[in-house]
């Protein structure tokens, strides 16, 4: 993200990760709470409850019922109902991380 607001690109972000520097052209505008934090957070317990026997439902259910979540957020729905005019969005791009 930061690569096309370097390059010109006016970069709004809805993230659990806002940038702790200001950044040219970025702008952190809905700053979510992660459901879950794995970073250096992870023990092999926890590994195994998230992985168990299946692990595609550990994947489906943090890459996709989590984002849901996040997607009702009244902030986000707010901007997916009315998305800036001036300038409008040329591209909405979706990152799934943690």
């Amino acid at each position: 993200m930061k690569g096309l607001a370097r390059k010109g690109h006016q970069v709004d972000v809805v993230s659990p990760f806002p940038l702790k520097k200001p950044y040219p052209n970025y702008n952190d505008i809905v700053k979510l709470t992660p459901s879950t934090t794995l970073v250096n957070n992870m023990s092999y317990e926890l590994m195994q409850l998230l992985m168990g026997t299946n692990p595609v439902h550990a994947v489906a259910t943090m890459a996709g019922n989590d984002i849901c979540v996040h997607l009702k957020n009244p902030a986000i729905q707010e901007l997916a109902r009315n998305p800036p005019k001036d300038p409008p969005y040329d591209a909405v791009i979706m990152e799934v991380r943690e």
